[in-house]
Protein backbone atom coordinates (compact mmCIF):
# COMPACT_ATOMS: atom_id res chain seq x y z
CA UNK A 1 0.00 0.00 0.00
CA UNK A 2 1.44 3.49 -1.07
CA UNK A 3 0.43 6.83 0.96
CA UNK A 4 1.13 9.77 -1.55
CA UNK A 5 1.34 13.19 -0.45
CA UNK A 6 2.20 16.69 -1.93
CA UNK A 7 5.91 15.80 -2.71
CA UNK A 8 4.58 13.17 -4.54
CA UNK A 9 3.21 15.00 -6.85
CA UNK A 10 5.73 17.90 -6.95
CA UNK A 11 8.36 15.10 -7.99
CA UNK A 12 6.37 15.39 -11.42
CA UNK A 13 6.37 19.23 -11.75
CA UNK A 14 3.08 19.94 -10.14
CA UNK A 15 2.75 22.49 -7.08
CA UNK A 16 3.20 21.64 -3.50
CA UNK A 17 1.09 23.21 -0.76
CA UNK A 18 3.52 25.83 0.26
CA UNK A 19 3.63 27.04 -3.54
CA UNK A 20 -0.21 27.06 -4.20
CA UNK A 21 -0.76 30.36 -3.73
CA UNK A 22 2.05 31.98 -5.36
CA UNK A 23 1.02 29.19 -8.44
CA UNK A 24 -2.63 30.67 -8.51
CA UNK A 25 -0.75 34.19 -8.50
CA UNK A 26 1.17 33.99 -11.47
CA UNK A 27 -1.63 31.92 -13.25
CA UNK A 28 -4.17 34.86 -12.64
CA UNK A 29 -1.65 37.67 -13.93
CA UNK A 30 -0.43 35.54 -16.91
CA UNK A 31 -4.43 35.30 -17.91
CA UNK A 32 -5.45 38.49 -16.23
CA UNK A 33 -7.78 36.63 -13.68
CA UNK A 34 -10.09 38.99 -11.78
CA UNK A 35 -9.48 36.15 -8.34
CA UNK A 36 -5.98 38.31 -8.56
CA UNK A 37 -7.74 41.65 -7.69
CA UNK A 38 -10.07 39.77 -4.92
CA UNK A 39 -7.28 37.33 -3.32
CA UNK A 40 -5.31 41.29 -2.82
CA UNK A 41 -8.09 42.54 -0.96
CA UNK A 42 -8.70 39.28 0.92
CA UNK A 43 -5.17 39.86 2.41
CA UNK A 44 -5.75 43.11 3.39
CA UNK A 45 -9.21 42.25 4.58
CA UNK A 46 -8.20 39.09 6.81
CA UNK A 47 -4.71 40.41 7.51
CA UNK A 48 -4.94 43.83 8.32
CA UNK A 49 -1.76 44.68 9.43
CA UNK A 50 0.53 42.78 6.44
CA UNK A 51 2.27 45.18 3.65
CA UNK A 52 0.30 45.32 0.13
CA UNK A 53 2.82 42.08 -0.93
CA UNK A 54 2.19 40.42 1.46
CA UNK A 55 1.15 36.28 0.70
CA UNK A 56 -0.44 34.48 3.71
CA UNK A 57 0.98 31.09 4.64
CA UNK A 58 -1.76 28.87 2.72
CA UNK A 59 -3.62 26.46 5.72
CA UNK A 60 -3.92 29.29 7.89
CA UNK A 61 -5.24 31.73 4.47
CA UNK A 62 -7.42 28.54 3.84
CA UNK A 63 -8.72 28.55 7.02
CA UNK A 64 -9.58 31.94 7.11
CA UNK A 65 -12.07 32.14 4.02
CA UNK A 66 -13.79 28.50 4.71
CA UNK A 67 -14.11 30.17 8.62
CA UNK A 68 -15.58 33.77 6.84
CA UNK A 69 -17.86 31.26 4.95
CA UNK A 70 -19.32 28.86 7.68
CA UNK A 71 -19.91 32.06 9.90
CA UNK A 72 -21.30 34.74 7.40
CA UNK A 73 -23.83 32.76 5.13
CA UNK A 74 -27.08 34.73 4.86
CA UNK A 75 -29.61 35.63 7.39
CA UNK A 76 -33.54 35.23 7.38
CA UNK A 77 -34.98 36.14 3.45
CA UNK A 78 -31.40 35.40 1.97
CA UNK A 79 -29.72 38.97 3.32
CA UNK A 80 -25.94 38.86 3.96
CA UNK A 81 -24.89 37.91 7.65
CA UNK A 82 -22.80 40.13 7.93
CA UNK A 83 -23.49 43.28 6.05
CA UNK A 84 -20.86 45.40 4.93
CA UNK A 85 -18.03 42.91 5.83
CA UNK A 86 -15.56 41.13 2.84
CA UNK A 87 -16.80 42.20 -0.33
CA UNK A 88 -16.59 38.37 -2.21
CA UNK A 89 -17.34 35.91 0.25
CA UNK A 90 -17.48 33.67 -2.55
CA UNK A 91 -13.77 33.58 -2.88
CA UNK A 92 -13.23 30.02 -1.80
CA UNK A 93 -15.46 28.21 -3.83
CA UNK A 94 -14.05 30.80 -7.06
CA UNK A 95 -10.64 29.88 -5.46
CA UNK A 96 -10.97 26.15 -6.18
CA UNK A 97 -11.66 26.18 -9.87
CA UNK A 98 -8.63 28.96 -10.55
CA UNK A 99 -6.50 25.67 -8.37
CA UNK A 100 -8.59 22.95 -10.59
CA UNK A 101 -7.14 25.04 -13.87
CA UNK A 102 -3.47 25.23 -12.52
CA UNK A 103 -3.51 21.84 -11.37
CA UNK A 104 -5.38 20.82 -14.93
CA UNK A 105 -2.90 22.43 -17.21
CA UNK A 106 0.41 21.53 -15.42
CA UNK A 107 -0.76 17.97 -15.68
CA UNK A 108 -1.19 18.42 -19.39
CA UNK A 109 2.48 19.48 -19.20
CA UNK A 110 3.61 16.36 -17.94
CA UNK A 111 5.11 13.93 -21.09
CA UNK A 112 4.75 10.55 -19.64
CA UNK A 113 6.88 7.94 -21.63
CA UNK A 114 4.74 5.54 -23.92
CA UNK A 115 6.91 2.86 -21.53
CA UNK A 116 6.11 4.62 -18.29
CA UNK A 117 8.64 5.18 -15.70
CA UNK A 118 9.68 2.07 -13.68
CA UNK A 119 9.00 3.67 -10.24
CA UNK A 120 5.67 4.86 -10.97
CA UNK A 121 4.73 1.57 -12.77
CA UNK A 122 5.73 -0.46 -9.59
CA UNK A 123 3.35 1.98 -7.19
CA UNK A 124 0.47 1.90 -10.23
CA UNK A 125 0.33 -2.30 -10.54
CA UNK A 126 -3.02 -3.82 -10.16
CA UNK A 127 -3.60 -5.41 -7.20
CA UNK A 128 -1.94 -2.55 -5.35
CA UNK A 129 -3.90 0.63 -3.28
CA UNK A 130 -2.75 4.09 -3.24
CA UNK A 131 -4.03 6.46 -0.98
CA UNK A 132 -3.80 9.96 -1.48
CA UNK A 133 -4.49 13.44 0.12
CA UNK A 134 -3.90 14.87 -3.36
CA UNK A 135 -6.24 16.62 -5.30
CA UNK A 136 -4.85 16.06 -8.99
CA UNK A 137 -5.48 13.75 -11.21
CA UNK A 138 -1.80 12.55 -12.17
CA UNK A 139 -2.85 8.89 -11.19
CA UNK A 140 -5.55 8.37 -13.40
CA UNK A 141 -4.22 9.87 -15.94
CA UNK A 142 -0.85 7.77 -15.85
CA UNK A 143 -3.51 5.05 -15.38
CA UNK A 144 -5.12 5.77 -18.65
CA UNK A 145 -2.14 6.08 -20.30
CA UNK A 146 -0.68 2.54 -19.45
CA UNK A 147 -4.01 1.29 -19.55
CA UNK A 148 -4.14 0.06 -16.15
CA UNK A 149 -7.48 -0.74 -14.95
CA UNK A 150 -8.53 2.01 -12.16
CA UNK A 151 -11.43 1.83 -9.39
CA UNK A 152 -11.65 5.03 -7.25
CA UNK A 153 -12.35 3.47 -3.38
CA UNK A 154 -13.22 -0.47 -2.75
CA UNK A 155 -11.48 -3.02 -1.52
CA UNK A 156 -8.06 -4.36 -2.97
CA UNK A 157 -8.40 -6.29 -6.20
CA UNK A 158 -5.11 -8.09 -8.22
CA UNK A 159 -6.58 -7.14 -11.34
CA UNK A 160 -7.09 -3.44 -10.46
CA UNK A 161 -5.55 -0.61 -9.31
CA UNK A 162 -7.02 0.91 -6.03
CA UNK A 163 -7.11 4.42 -5.87
CA UNK A 164 -8.63 6.30 -2.54
CA UNK A 165 -8.38 10.12 -2.62
CA UNK A 166 -8.83 11.26 1.03
CA UNK A 167 -9.26 14.99 0.06
CA UNK A 168 -12.01 14.43 -2.87
CA UNK A 169 -10.56 15.40 -6.24
CA UNK A 170 -10.94 18.35 -8.81
CA UNK A 171 -13.19 15.73 -10.86
CA UNK A 172 -15.65 15.16 -8.16
CA UNK A 173 -18.67 16.64 -7.69
CA UNK A 174 -21.69 16.53 -5.25
CA UNK A 175 -24.99 15.80 -6.83
CA UNK A 176 -26.41 19.32 -5.99
CA UNK A 177 -23.53 21.23 -7.91
CA UNK A 178 -23.67 19.42 -11.06
CA UNK A 179 -24.67 21.68 -14.23
CA UNK A 180 -26.25 19.02 -15.95
CA UNK A 181 -28.29 21.73 -18.55
CA UNK A 182 -24.60 21.80 -19.99
CA UNK A 183 -23.42 18.58 -19.68
CA UNK A 184 -23.97 15.81 -22.35
CA UNK A 185 -24.42 12.20 -21.87
CA UNK A 186 -22.18 10.10 -20.00
CA UNK A 187 -20.62 13.17 -19.11
CA UNK A 188 -20.50 12.19 -15.08
CA UNK A 189 -19.83 8.56 -13.78
CA UNK A 190 -20.04 7.66 -10.00
CA UNK A 191 -16.95 7.10 -8.28
CA UNK A 192 -16.74 3.32 -8.10
CA UNK A 193 -17.30 2.60 -11.90
CA UNK A 194 -14.30 0.68 -13.34
CA UNK A 195 -11.94 3.20 -15.21
CA UNK A 196 -10.05 2.17 -18.45
CA UNK A 197 -11.93 -0.52 -19.36
CA UNK A 198 -15.27 -1.09 -21.72
CA UNK A 199 -17.28 -2.55 -19.02
CA UNK A 200 -20.56 -1.52 -18.47
CA UNK A 201 -21.01 1.81 -16.75
CA UNK A 202 -23.12 2.23 -13.24
CA UNK A 203 -26.46 3.91 -13.25
CA UNK A 204 -25.86 7.28 -11.39
CA UNK A 205 -28.33 8.15 -8.88
CA UNK A 206 -29.62 11.01 -7.12
CA UNK A 207 -27.45 12.13 -4.24
CA UNK A 208 -24.59 10.05 -5.65
CA UNK A 209 -20.91 12.14 -5.39
CA UNK A 210 -19.68 12.11 -9.08
CA UNK A 211 -16.80 12.31 -11.17
CA UNK A 212 -16.54 14.65 -14.03
CA UNK A 213 -15.22 12.20 -16.83
CA UNK A 214 -12.09 15.08 -17.49
CA UNK A 215 -9.48 12.02 -17.82
CA UNK A 216 -11.32 10.76 -20.78
CA UNK A 217 -11.41 14.31 -21.99
CA UNK A 218 -7.79 15.36 -20.34
CA UNK A 219 -6.80 17.95 -23.49
CA UNK A 220 -9.93 20.17 -22.35
CA UNK A 221 -9.69 18.83 -18.64
CA UNK A 222 -10.19 22.43 -17.20
CA UNK A 223 -13.02 23.73 -19.18
CA UNK A 224 -14.51 20.55 -18.96
CA UNK A 225 -14.79 20.17 -15.58
CA UNK A 226 -15.65 24.05 -15.31
CA UNK A 227 -18.99 23.80 -17.46
CA UNK A 228 -20.08 20.48 -15.03
CA UNK A 229 -20.02 21.90 -11.58
CA UNK A 230 -19.91 25.10 -9.31
CA UNK A 231 -18.26 23.45 -7.23
CA UNK A 232 -15.80 20.47 -7.39
CA UNK A 233 -15.66 18.51 -4.20
CA UNK A 234 -11.83 19.56 -3.04
CA UNK A 235 -11.32 19.65 0.92
CA UNK A 236 -9.40 22.03 1.17
CA UNK A 237 -5.89 22.58 3.75
CA UNK A 238 -7.82 23.95 6.57
CA UNK A 239 -8.31 23.07 10.79
CA UNK A 240 -11.91 21.05 10.53
CA UNK A 241 -12.46 19.25 7.83
CA UNK A 242 -15.24 16.41 8.98
CA UNK A 243 -17.94 18.48 7.39
CA UNK A 244 -16.69 17.94 4.13
CA UNK A 245 -15.36 15.15 4.46
CA UNK A 246 -18.95 13.48 5.25
CA UNK A 247 -20.07 13.16 1.44
CA UNK A 248 -16.97 10.60 0.98
CA UNK A 249 -16.91 8.73 4.17
CA UNK A 250 -17.09 5.82 2.22
CA UNK A 251 -13.32 6.21 1.06
CA UNK A 252 -11.81 7.25 4.37
CA UNK A 253 -13.63 3.86 5.48
CA UNK A 254 -11.78 2.15 2.75
CA UNK A 255 -8.59 3.74 3.36
CA UNK A 256 -8.60 2.26 7.13
CA UNK A 257 -9.57 -1.30 6.00
CA UNK A 258 -6.53 -1.18 3.23
CA UNK A 259 -4.42 0.41 6.28
CA UNK A 260 -5.30 -2.61 8.70
CA UNK A 261 -4.88 -5.22 5.51
CA UNK A 262 -1.52 -3.65 4.28
CA UNK A 263 1.80 -5.86 5.27
CA UNK A 264 3.56 -2.83 3.70
CA UNK A 265 2.77 0.38 3.75
CA UNK A 266 5.16 3.50 1.79
CA UNK A 267 4.43 7.10 2.68
CA UNK A 268 6.06 9.04 0.24
CA UNK A 269 6.02 12.58 -0.41
CA UNK A 270 3.12 13.40 2.48
CA UNK A 271 4.74 15.74 5.12
CA UNK A 272 2.01 14.64 7.99
CA UNK A 273 1.19 18.38 8.44
CA UNK A 274 -0.60 20.01 11.64
CA UNK A 275 -3.70 20.33 9.85
CA UNK A 276 -4.20 16.80 8.80
CA UNK A 277 -4.91 15.60 12.14
CA UNK A 278 -7.98 13.30 10.60
CA UNK A 279 -5.61 11.27 7.98
CA UNK A 280 -2.99 11.51 11.18
CA UNK A 281 -5.28 9.16 13.01
CA UNK A 282 -6.88 7.43 10.48
CA UNK A 283 -3.07 6.26 9.87
CA UNK A 284 -2.28 5.69 13.46
CA UNK A 285 -5.28 4.01 13.88
CA UNK A 286 -5.31 1.46 10.83
CA UNK A 287 -1.41 0.77 11.29
CA UNK A 288 -1.57 -0.14 15.30
CA UNK A 289 -4.58 -2.77 14.65
CA UNK A 290 -4.09 -6.21 15.40
CA UNK A 291 -0.78 -7.88 17.15
CA UNK A 292 1.43 -8.21 13.68
CA UNK A 293 1.81 -3.90 12.71
CA UNK A 294 2.68 -3.51 8.77
CA UNK A 295 6.82 -2.63 7.74
CA UNK A 296 6.30 1.37 7.08
CA UNK A 297 8.64 3.05 4.97
CA UNK A 298 8.84 6.53 4.99
CA UNK A 299 10.32 8.44 1.77
CA UNK A 300 11.20 12.33 2.03
CA UNK A 301 13.99 13.95 2.49
CA UNK A 302 12.98 16.43 5.12
CA UNK A 303 14.18 14.68 8.65
CA UNK A 304 11.26 16.60 10.26
CA UNK A 305 8.91 13.98 8.68
CA UNK A 306 10.46 10.87 9.56
CA UNK A 307 10.22 12.01 13.14
CA UNK A 308 6.79 13.33 13.26
CA UNK A 309 5.64 9.82 11.74
CA UNK A 310 7.54 8.20 14.50
CA UNK A 311 5.89 10.49 16.99
CA UNK A 312 2.11 10.13 15.70
CA UNK A 313 2.24 7.02 13.78
CA UNK A 314 4.76 4.41 14.73
CA UNK A 315 7.94 4.40 16.30
CA UNK A 316 9.32 1.42 14.50
CA UNK A 317 8.64 3.04 11.17
CA UNK A 318 12.29 2.83 8.71
CA UNK A 319 13.59 6.36 6.76
CA UNK A 320 14.29 6.54 3.10
CA UNK A 321 15.82 10.07 2.68
CA UNK A 322 15.83 9.68 -0.99
CA UNK A 323 13.37 12.17 -2.96
CA UNK A 324 11.36 10.01 -4.86
CA UNK A 325 11.87 10.62 -8.42
CA UNK A 326 9.22 8.60 -11.24
CA UNK A 327 12.52 6.99 -13.37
Amino acid sequence: MFFLGAGFSRALGLPNTAELLTEVHKLAQARNLTIERKLRAAYGYFYPEEAGAFVPEVVDFFSVLRAYEDVSGTAAGGAPRFPGGFKHPGLLTELRLVVVRLLCDRLRQIHIPADGWPNVDEMLSPGNTVITSNWDLFVEWYAQCRGIRLRLGGAQNDSTLTLIKLHGSVDWTEWRFRKSAHAGRGDYAVLRELQNTRGHGIKIKTGDMLRVRAVENMSKSWQFIKARTSRPHMIMMSQGKTVDMAPIQSMWDDAYAAVCAANDVRIIGYSLPEDDVEIRTLLRAGVSRGSTQPRVVVQNPEPGVHVRVRTYITRDAESDYAAFAPG
